[in-house]
């Protein structure tokens, strides 16, 4: 799949361009035949050759009264390509886009395959996108069925298996194999509102139900693999439970599913493959048992109704993009035994507040919460000892951070254009700081080290505006240092320029004394400068 993010073209006119938009529609009212004319001679030219078909051993005819595709012969079928309008490539010779259905009178949308005895193969994509294919029926000749041979066929509604065929069988119009433990093809076009898979299946197949109508699915106990875009563009598709003997939840598998609302996964291991719901944009909650092993990158990316997340222990990875653009994601609860959130895991998940880390978590990635406008706090423990680049940039409410003592870098624009960060504690692990970590973080008051050494900082680490070198005026921050590295850190370019710097861990009569000491061997010493003079 290509995974695509849209914007409302709203957020892209300004409504003060009217006379400049209705001149435009006028315009492309009068180019748009021309660009269709234009369109029509960059398409290919389309090759028809009339049936009969040969297709490998077999013969390929087409009833053109009534759009019955017969396949007749002793063999297999030729395997062919997915038609692409563009490169057509290794097409199927009988399948005709609609687009030149008006313009190509020879041939006639296909209602109906039949298969008769003796065929042994049906092709790879040999049907597939046969919009107004209705029925299959297959022989017990039949021995193998190519990839993706009936694939996006909308209005299908049933699928006839002779009895005696040794390698499959039909139930209610469902093609499965012969034991019933794979379901490798549920027809889109059947319009029944529920269905239960069978207790004895164990693979719901790759695309099984894609583009299906069904609205509910129970998923039985003994199914343990879903697979690769199983049940893609299941339009109206409205909540799902996935019991914990599942193993895999296939790439794609529940992708651009619109209407569904609710997922639940059941305790055990199941891992949960890269955008196995990408783009469910109706969905409100998830809930993911404790057990499972990994979830995917973009699983859940561009959910945008996607209010709550919980994740139970056990989980090791949360990989990246993983629920990035789910603006509405307001509470997210993660067991313990997650090591690993990934690259851009939460971002632009602007109305997420608060997040608490297990502490098992161990890898935070880059841009992992970045654009997470609304979060103002996120508890980290101290076994974390990465967090990559811009891991936390631009979110604008943020106001303290507490840096895990475990990591060693502040990595660039970490915290990029936190506005309203206000505290930053900085461990005493911390060796660098990176360019820009804190550029445009005009609200800084307090920075916190608890390293005596002082950290090596690039120069443009503290740039209070964005992009504006000149305007580095930190005398309103305060720097808090021990006071075992007080003197290092007022002797330092980089750490002097900030307004005070301020040692901690002494008692107040400590610092008293302290600041007494510092003022009187300041006097000793202009006291002996005279006398050396005098002399």
């Amino acid at each position: 799949m290509i995974y695509i993010t849209t914007y409302p073209i709203t957020q892209r006119i300004n409504p003060m361009r009217k006379p400049l938009l209705t001149t435009a529609a006028v315009a492309a009212m009068i180019t748009l035949p021309l660009a269709v004319a234009a369109w029509a001679d960059m398409m290919p030219e389309l090759s028809y050759e009339p049936p009969p078909w040969k297709s490998g051993a077999t013969i390929v005819t087409l009833n053109k009264d009534d759009g019955t595709l017969r396949v007749s012969g002793n063999g297999p079928m030729d395997d062919y390509d997915a038609y692409d309008l563009r490169h057509p490539g290794n097409r199927a010779p009988w399948h005709i886009p609609g687009v030149y259905y008006r313009v190509i009178n020879a041939v006639a949308p296909i209602t109906a395959a039949v298969f008769e005895e003796g065929v042994t193969h049906i092709g790879d994509w040999a049907f597939s996108a046969e919009h107004d294919l209705r029925s299959v029926t297959i022989p017990a000749s039949v021995s193998s069925i190519g990839k993706n041979a009936f694939w996006n066929n909308h209005d299908l509604k049933s699928i006839t298996v002779a009895a005696d065929n040794t390698h499959y069988c039909s139930v209610d119009g469902v093609l499965f194999n012969k034991d019933k433990t794979v379901l490798i093809l549920y027809p889109g076009g059947i319009e029944d509102s529920a269905y239960a898979i069978p207790n004895n299946v164990t693979i719901i197949g790759r695309n099984a139900f894609y583009g299906a109508r069904v609205k509910s699915v129970t998923i039985s106990n003994g199914v343990t693999s879903i697979e690769k875009q199983a049940f893609s563009f299941c339009q109206r598709l409205t909540s799902i439970t996935i019991p914990g003997n599942v193993k895999t939840i296939g790439e794609d598998a529940f992708a651009d599913c619109p209407d569904l609302v609710s997922v639940t996964i059941e305790d055990g291991e199941t891992a949960i493959e890269d955008g196995a719901f990408y783009g469910c944009t109706g969905l409100t909650s998830v809930s993911i048992g404790n057990g499972a092993k990994r979830i995917g990158k973009k699983a859940f990316l561009g959910c945008r109704s996607l209010m709550s997340v919980t994740i139970g222990s056990g989980a090791a990875t949360i990989d990246d993009d993983a629920f990035r653009l789910c603006e509405k994601l307001t509470s997210v609860t993660i067991g313990n035994g997650v090591t690993h959130i990934g690259a851009g895991v939460f971002s632009r998940c602007k109305n997420l507040t608060s997040v608490t880390l297990p502490k098992s978590v161990n890898h935070i990635g880059e841009f992992a919460f970045a654009e997470c406008d609304g979060l103002m706090s996120i508890k980290v423990f101290g076994n974390v000892r990465y967090i990559g680049e811009s891991a936390f940039a631009g979110c604008d409410n943020l106001a303290t951070v507490t840096i895990p003592s475990g990591v060693t870098e502040i990595k660039h624009k970490m915290f990029f254009g936190c506005r309203n960060l206000k505290t930053v504690t900085i461990p005493k692990s911390v060796t660098y700081i990176g360019s820009y970590a804190f550029m445009g973080c005009p609200s800084l008051t307090s920075v916190i080290l608890q390293n005596p050494r002082p950290p090596e900082v690039d120069s443009y680490a503290f740039i209070a505006d964005n992009w504006n070198p000149v305007n580095m005026n930190w005398s309103r921050t305060d720097l808090y240092v021990p006071i075992s590295g007080f003197f290092a850190y007022r002797a330092s370019d980089t750490w002097r320029v900030f307004g005070s710097v301020k040692p901690v861990g002494v008692t107040r009569f400590a610092l008293c004394l302290l600041a007494t000491v510092l003022m009187l061997s300041a006097a000793v010493f202009v006291a002996i400068k005279r006398l050396r003079k005098l002399s």
